[in-house]
């Protein structure tokens, strides 16, 4: 049995019986009720402990600060500290203005006030945060009220998401096929890619030139119904099965084709 689970309440033996029955009773009530509070004192520090453990090792940062007030904050976890680059103890119990720079104060409190305002959770897409250690970052956040009893707000909960890598990662990607994009277009040598179904899905200008077609009407068209003569079509679709297997095929220098 776990050593800090308060024992069973055990039956009372050698119980005094000189004394009114109604004097056992309530000796047995007050035991009973001890016993009782401290079960619920030990489920309430498991849950906490339960619940500490979660908030602390979740990747998303986690800030509660008061609805009233001047708004200081209650509690943030882990990766808040990391997030922002600066010790709980430097953030509990101070206002958001005393932690951030004035510009992304500003935008903290303004949707503070819009969740207060609105009553229900709110969402915010990406926004660019400017932190004191790590400069600037893009973070989503899902913003909501806790209430007591009385359906009054009591603590705005924010859960924050760091974007910043993913967001650099679709910025280079963009960049990448933009690139990708100009070198095709600018190849003396007609390009045309397909996708496994055969639907095209990059036709650069030589290929314009050369088939005929424009941009608009081979993209999204299948290959095979657009520049492949009846009579290739069996060894085309050979080539496919080999080009999607990984097999590195020898083309004609008249046209690529990026099957």
């Amino acid at each position: 049995m776990d050593a800090t689970q308060p024992e069973p309440y055990p039956p009372q033996q050698g119980a005094n019986t000189s004394g009114s029955g109604g004097d056992t009773e309530k000796v047995d009530c007050q035991r009973a009720e001890i016993h009782l509070r401290l079960l619920a004192e030990e489920e309430l520090r498991r849950t906490r402990a339960f619940l500490d453990t979660i908030i602390e090792n979740v990747p998303a940062t986690i800030i509660v600060r008061e609805a009233k007030g001047d708004r200081r904050y209650v509690l943030i976890n882990r990766a808040c500290e990391q997030f922002l680059g600066i010790a709980r103890d430097k953030v509990i119990g101070k206002t958001v203005r005393e932690v951030l720079p004035p510009s992304a104060a500003d935008i903290i409190e303004r949707r503070d006030q819009e969740l207060l305002e609105r009553g229900h959770a709110i969402y915010d897409l990406e926004n660019l945060l400017k932190t004191p250690d790590k400069g600037d970052r893009y973070m989503t956040a899902q913003r909501l009220i806790v209430r007591d009893d009385k359906n009054e707000p009591m603590y705005p909960l924010t859960v924050i998401d760091d974007v910043t890598e993913r967001r650099l990662a679709q910025d280079r990607l963009i960049e990448t096929n933009e690139l990708m994009q100009a070198v095709i277009d600018a190849s003396p040598v007609a390009i045309s890619g397909s996708v496994p179904s055969g639907d095209i899905f990059i036709w650069n200008r030589a290929a314009e030139s050369l088939f005929g077609y424009t941009t608009e009407e081979a993209i999204g068209r299948r290959v095979v119904d657009l520049i492949v003569p009846d009579d290739d079509l069996v060894s085309f679709e050979e080539g496919r099965s080999k080009a999607f297997s990984g097999e590195c095929l020898r083309v004609t220098p008249v046209a690529v084709m990026l099957y």
